[in-house]
Parts: structure tokens; sequence; C-alpha cells
């Protein structure tokens, strides 16, 4: 099907991804960056706009709500069981990780400058990116469905005390 849906035939194909395992994992990788860019472009705009935690969490949904994330996300699930395919997986998950944990520091400080708040508001980002991944587990199996909304709601919520409280500490109106 791949072959097929390519335009190449069998030999092309392996030999630019020798095993069915490679080809999985670029295949994620290719997913990943793609979803990567569109967030960077996404958030930068919003940024430069002066957004709202709120919009950054539902943009950040709209990505984790992709089908393509959810595929990955299904790839991810099968390879807790194939130890094979974890280790193709490997270098490929811990480049998002990284992406991940330096958008969510470049989240924090948009919102602050004292150091202390950004850790706590990187790791409420990181609880909210957490969260979110469970939720597109569970909206794939048919539960939850329609909980976003709770979910970006209450972590914005978090997002604007953390923030108050930082200016009324600091004077910051921000």
């Amino acid at each position: 099907a791949v072959t097929h849906r390519a335009g190449l035939s069998n030999g092309a194909l392996f030999s630019h991804f020798p095993t069915r395992l490679e080809l999985l994992a670029a295949t994620v990788e290719h997913v990943l960056t793609r979803l990567r860019d569109d967030y960077e472009a996404g958030f930068t705009r919003l940024v430069e706009h002066g957004a709202s935690p709120e919009t950054l969490l539902d943009m950040l949904w709209e990505s984790m709500s992709d089908p393509q994330f959810c595929a990955v996300i299904a790839v991810y699930t099968q390879a807790r069981t194939d130890g094979e395919l974890l280790v193709a997986l490997h270098d490929v998950v811990v480049e998002h990780g990284a992406y991940v944990g330096a958008i969510n520091q470049r989240v924090a400080r948009t919102f602050t400058d004292d150091p202390s708040v950004a850790a706590r508001l990187y790791g409420l980002g990181t609880i909210a990116i957490l969260a979110m991944q469970g939720l597109v587990v569970s909206n794939m199996v048919g539960a939850s469905i329609g909980s976003e909304r709770d979910l970006i709601g209450a972590f914005a919520d978090l997002y604007e005390h953390s923030r108050h409280q930082w200016s009324v500490t600091h004077g910051d109106d921000r």
C-alpha cells in the first residue's frame, strides 16, 4: 500500500528504508516535524499579537488532536510492547521531547521574566501537555469527547492565576 501510494516499486522503497521499522520511524518523524513547524509558526504569530494562555492552549489542543498525531500516539502505544519498535523510535521521541520542552519554556518566558514564576508556568505547561496527550488517547477510544474545553479552561485559569500572583507581587500588569 505504501509503495502504491508513493508511486514507487518495492525495491525503491526498501532502498530508502531497509526495514519496516525504519519506514515507520521516518513516518513518525515526518508527522512530528510537520506538526512542530505548524505549531511554531502559529505560536510565533500568536505571541506577537499578545495571545492569552487560553489561545495558546487552544492551538496546542488543535495540534494534538490532529488525526496524524493520533496515529503517532497509536504507534507510541504499540512501541510499549514492541521492543524493536521502541528502539527504532527512540531518537525521534527524544528529539520531539526536547522540542516540546523548549517551546514550553518559551511559553513560560512569554508571560513572565521572574525565574521562579517561569519555572512554575513551565511545570504547569508540562502537566497541560501530558493531560492533553491523555485526553487524545481517551478520545481515540470514544471516551471524554468534548472534555478538552474543560481541560483548556482549567489550565488557562491556572496560568492566569500564576500570572496574576506574579503581577501582584512585582507590580507588573502583564
